[in-house]
This record gives C-alpha cells, structure tokens and sequence, in this order.
C-alpha cells in the first residue's frame, strides 16, 4: 500500500474507532506484498514455511484482520453520495472489495511455498483451516456465554473477511463442513440483504474458478447433510440445507452479473434433485410452502432444481389449477342442473381439425386448464394419452406445415420462424401457443423446431446479436462483415431501412423514423445492426408472435412458469434432444411372451446400442413419433416392446401414439438387425398398424 493511501487508511479506521489490527493481541493482515516481505527475510525454506504459517494463523484467527487481508485500494466516498452504498459508509470502509488475482495468487504461492514439497503447502492450509477452526470455537463459546463474536452476530461489515475465509482451497474437503463450513453459512444466512449485495458484487468479479469453488463447496455440503438425514428435504427443511442453499443463492446472483458466467446447470443439486425425485411428497410440501409462503422453499431458491425437478412442481401446479376446474365444473352442474364436463373435451374431425381447434377452444376459454381428452368424429376408442399425442402431431404437423404459411422453415438451422407476411389470423397464432400450453399441462411432448430466440421471448428476456447468429447465421454474417469492414461504409449504399420482396410486391420498412433517407456510415453502423437485429426479431413479426404468446399465457401463466430458465423452457415443451438408451432399456416393459431377458430382446438391445446417433434418433421416431426425449430422460418413456408372431419374413412396426414396438420373433440377430433398419429406413410419419 502506498504510504498517502496507508494514511488515508488509518485516519477512516480511527474514524470509525476500529481496534487496530496490527497490535500484539491481533491478527496482522496479510497481502502478497507482505508474505513476499517475510519470505525475503528467512534463508531457509523451514523458516520461510514457519514464519508463512505464524501469519497465516494470526490473520484467519481474527475477522478483523481478516477483514483487512487482499483489499484493493480502499474506496473513499465522494461528496454528496451518502448512502448510496450497497451498505453504510462505515461498512463499505470496513469492507472493501477483495484483490482476487492477489488472492488467487496467495493461495497458488501457499500450495507451492517452501521445500516444494506437497508437505509444506498441506502445513499452510492446514494453517489457516486450524485458524479458522478455533475462530469459530470461540465464537460458540461466546455465544453460548450470552456474549458476541464477529463470526456469530450477523455483522455485515465483516463481508470481505467472509470472502477471504470461504476462498480457502481445504473447505471443499468434508472433514471442515461441521467445524467451519456449517457454522459460515448459518453466519451468512443471518447477515443482512445488504451484505449479501456486497458479497455478491464481489463474487460477480471474481475468477469463474472462484466461484466454481464455493459452488462446489456447498454442493458437497448439501450431499453429505441429505446423505446423514433422511428427513432433511421434509417439511421443514433442514437448517444446513437451508443455510447451503441460501449461500448458493448469493453466489448464484453474482453468476448472473457476471462477464464470466458458469453454466446455469453448474447450480444444480444432485442430492436435492435425487431425493424430490424418490419422494413425490417432499415436492408437494415445498410447492404448498412457496404458493402459501410459509417458510423456506426449495422453490424460492429454484436455481438448485434440474428440469425435472421444476417440472415436477409445474405438475402439481397443473394439478391444483385442474383440480380446481374439475370441482368448479362439478360444482356449476350441481346449482344449474346442466351436466358440465370436469375435462377439457375436444371433438375435432381429421379432414377439419385446425377448424374445429379454433372453435371449440374459443368457446372454452374457461375449460383450458382441465385435463384434456381427445375424441375424432366418427371413430371409436377412450383416449387414455395416445389420441392425445396422435392430435398434437397431426394438430402441429398442419399448423408448420410451410404450404400453410404461418411459418417459415430454415434449411440450414432445421428450424421454423413466424411468416412476417402470412396472411392468416392471429387467432391461428394464438392457437399454438395455446397448444403448446395445454401440451405442458397434460405432460405432452411437442416436437416443434424453433430457434431459441422463441422461448427468450416467451420468458421475456431482451434478444441479441447471438440470438440472431444462431437463428439467422447467414443474415447475422453479413452483419458482422458490416461491422467488420475496413472500407467506405457509406459506399455500401447502405440506408436504415429493409427492403423485402412479398408475393411479388416489393415493400420497405424504416427501422427508425426517416432511415429510408439515413446513410449507414462507420459512426452509426452499430445503431443499423442493433435495429436491423431488433426488426427481425421482434418488429417484423411482432402481430405473429404477440398473439402466440398471448395464447400460451392463456394456459401457461402462472408463478410455477416462472421456475424456468427458458433454456429449461425449451425442454419442457420440446424435450432433450440427449439420448440415454441405456436408460430407455431398463425402462422398457415388455408383453406376449416377450422379457428382458428374451434371446430375441437381448438380440434388439445389442442392435439398437450398437446404431449411430442419427440412426438412433430415427429409432425414437418410428417408434414414439419424436426424436425428443421427454424432460426426465428416456426412463420416462415407458416403451412397450411386444411379440408380434414368429413370421421372419415381416418388418417391424409401432403404434407411435403409445410407444407400443411389435417385433417379431426372429431367431437371428442378423435378420433382426436387417429387419429393424430396413423398417426405420422405409417407414416414414405414423407407424400405426
């Protein structure tokens, strides 16, 4: 620290009337410019290691000099700003944000520090975890004595010490979770919303592998806790799950803010996930806690839970909303003596079934939300979930049908996109939308293809340069060449406005007032590819798009939607397009003299694992109607595999409705191997015998 800043240092500490760090009976801080000091000063690797850990134990065994360890330059407060801090001036002086390369690099100096051997390095963090260690001995004891203690009293202005203490490499072992770990997150979870602010301002400008860290740390935490108590996911939730979450959520909000993110999914919980899985009860409760805020939620802290895991919650949303309908229904039949259905009923004909969906669901508006059943005019048959998944593959292979004009498809991204020029009705644009919810509700995949802009939108997050690249890659690369370009702009002849040809007639729209006369010029390029990428995605179909959203709200709206990230959305509704076939097999169930451990299913097994991924693919088609993996993975597709004769001479076939396979007894894996690929090969659109 240069000496004016050292000055200016000590003056806001005396200010503020803080003990000084530096006094025998104190902690001394530590910064890589003072370790480099003290290194200096001792000729022998031993020394250098025992003078290091003296340190190292005299600063992790104080929060107050913790507080003072790896600052960056101290931020005095300007004139005129008070309290416009995250938390008070004398906090922010308390706490000033941490120096993370010079942390980072301490903790790369301790492991490598003396002989070179590993010993050296273990001896210094086990320094500073035994430090630690007694520091929140203490503080019990403390507590306990009806005193206070900087670790236990919630006191934000101790936030950086927190940082410093929780970047400790040893913490991801679980000998530290009940000696520090615990007892940090019980500290952070009483610290004040504005120290978690702090904290998590920090913690958005720290190295990735920082926060990777204490991600990782938590997770560990969290599994062993569930693993020692059964009961720690019931109702309430257990007080170290709690805590760990909550700790989770402030790093999570830093991951959110952050130039560097990690992965979304680096968040979730295995453990948490594992056991609402395994324990429908357990979701139920925590849903019935967030709808009712009665306590702490899983559901509040919804970055711990996979896909699954939400989609779990979104069903007994649904069932609640259906519930609901049903008992509304059967009430209304009651008092007006008129038979009122507790589903939602559709009666549609094959050769009319776009018009029939538009009537009936206009007239229903108030059913939507009941369970669906499906009926085609003048066919027999109960539809228990394979006439619904038959009416969502016609109802949507009509409705992207590109002859049908709504939308348009993308050979190169296989995707569709909304038709700017289509001359349909929003009512038809709202038809899908609505489709897509009541899919949602009654547990249906769809196998729509749109680029992910579309679930961005219908989540309501802002839309980019990317989005466009990864819709439009060929539009989005003559944009970048714009923007790249080394020449006279102006000379491109360029003006801010799109020209389009639309059946024949050439039309023009401005993207901002008065562009048809605005040159594009290497100052305002920028300007035109922000609002060129602003009319495609968004002006240019805003009458299409509005009226499918508004039709998917219809159905979908509500708090449990809001569980969803819109990567998560895009799965909810479309499924995974990962494959897991050996989950798909312990899954399956087999019927007519077939079992798993048939000579003919052990035959199949061996064929199916041993296709390529494409083939694979073709495989889920001919069989279910869809390459999509429902959101829990391919053990929740239930496929039927039945007998189907001992005629070798006959091809394979399903009932994609129901994901009902009929194979044939062959006696050879070669015959079955060529009759299975001859049959996904041949055989395209419904497979129904």
């Amino acid at each position: 620290m240069e000496p004016n800043d050292a000055a200016v240092r000590a003056l806001q500490l005396a200010q503020q009337r803080v003990p000084p760090l530096l006094c025998e009976d104190s902690g001394a801080y530590l910064d890589m410019e003072l370790v480099r000091h003290m290194e200096a000063e001792h000729s022998t690797p031993e020394s250098r290691v025992e003078a290091l850990a003296s340190a190292i134990r005299g600063a992790f065994g104080d929060m107050r000099a913790l507080n003072e360890c790896f600052c960056e330059a101290p931020r005095v407060p300007a004139e005129g700003t008070a309290g416009a801090l995250a938390v008070s001036d004398a906090d922010e002086l308390l706490s000033p944000a941490v120096d993370w390369e010079q942390l980072d690099t301490f903790w790369a100096h301790v492991g490598t520090s003396g002989s070179g051997s590993a010993g050296d390095g273990d001896a210094l963090i086990d320094a500073a975890t035994d430090a630690l260690t007694s520091l929140i001995a203490a503080a019990r004891e403390s507590e306990e004595a009806g005193g206070a203690h900087p670790i236990a009293s919630g006191e934000g202005r101790y936030a950086h010490a927190y940082a410093v203490l929780l970047s400790c490499p040893a913490l991801a072992e679980p000998q530290h979770h009940e000696t520090i770990l615990g007892p940090v997150y019980e500290a952070l979870f009483d610290l004040p919303e504005a120290a978690h602010g702090l904290l998590s301002s920090w913690w958005s400008k720290a190295p990735p592998s920082q926060r990777a860290h204490l991600v990782s740390c938590a997770h560990t935490y969290i599994i062993i806790a569930a693993d020692e108590d059964d009961d720690a996911l019931a109702d309430p939730i257990a007080d170290p799950i709690r805590s760990a979450v909550s700790m989770l959520g402030i790093v999570h909000a830093a991951n959110e803010a952050s130039a560097r993110p990690l992965e979304f999914s680096t968040f979730y919980n295995d453990a948490i996930n594992s056991e609402l899985a395994a324990h429908e009860q357990h979701v139920r409760a925590d849903y019935a806690r967030w709808m009712n805020q009665d306590g702490f939620s899983l559901c509040e802290h919804a970055y711990v839970l996979d896909p699954a895991s939400k989609a779990s919650v979104l069903k007994f949303d649904a069932i609640e909303q259906m519930a609901s309908e049903f008992e509304g229904a059967v009430i209304r039949s009651i008092f007006t003596m008129s038979m009122q259905s507790p589903y939602l009923v559709l009666r549609v004909r094959r050769d009319h079934l776009i018009r029939d969906c538009l009537h009936q669901l206009a007239s229903k508006a108030a059913d939507l939300k009941k369970p669906l059943k499906v009926h085609f005019v003048g066919e027999e048959g109960v539809d228990e979930g394979g006439v619904q998944k038959e009416f969502f593959q016609l109802a949507t292979s009509q409705l992207f049908d590109p002859n049908y004009g709504m939308f348009v498809y993308d050979e190169g991204t296989r995707t569709f996109w909304f038709n700017e020029a289509s001359f349909e009705s929003k009512r038809e644009f709202e038809l899908i939308g609505m489709l897509l919810g009541i899919a949602i509700y009654n547990s249906i995949i769809v196998d729509v293809r749109f680029p992910h802009v579309v679930y961005k939108k219908l989540r309501g997050s802002p839309t980019t340069f990317d989005d466009l690249r990864q819709a439009f890659p060929a539009l989005a690369l003559g944009l970048q060449r714009l923007l790249e370009h080394d020449g006279d702009v102006a000379e491109l002849g360029l003006t801010f406005s799109v020209t389009q040809e639309v059946y024949g007639e050439k039309r023009t729209h401005e993207l901002v007032p008065g562009g048809a006369d605005l040159e594009v010029s290497a100052a305002n390029r920028d300007d035109y590819v922000r609002a060129y990428v602003a009319h495609v995605l968004n002006g240019s179909v805003e009458r299409q798009f509005g009226a499918f959203r508004d039709g998917f709200h219809k159905v979908c709206g509500g708090e449990a939607l809001e569980l969803f990230r819109w990567e998560e959305l895009e799965l909810l509704i479309c499924g995974s397009p990962e494959l897991d076939f050996d989950a798909l097999e312990k899954g399956s169930v087999y019927e007519d003299g077939f079992s798993a451990g048939h000579a003919t299913i052990r035959a199949f097994w061996q064929v199916v694992h041993d296709m390529e991924e494409e083939t694979k693919r073709r495989f889920l088609v001919f069989c279910t109607g869809s390459d999509r993996v429902p959101i829990k993975g391919l053990s929740g597709l239930r496929l039927v595999i039945s007998r189907h004769g001992s005629d070798e001479s006959r091809l394979p076939s399903a009932h994609t409705c129901f994901n009902h396979l009929l194979l044939p007894e062959y006696k050879s894996i070669e015959t079955l191997r060529t009759k299975l690929l001859t049959a996904i090969r041949d055989t395209q659109g419904f497979h129904i015998v």
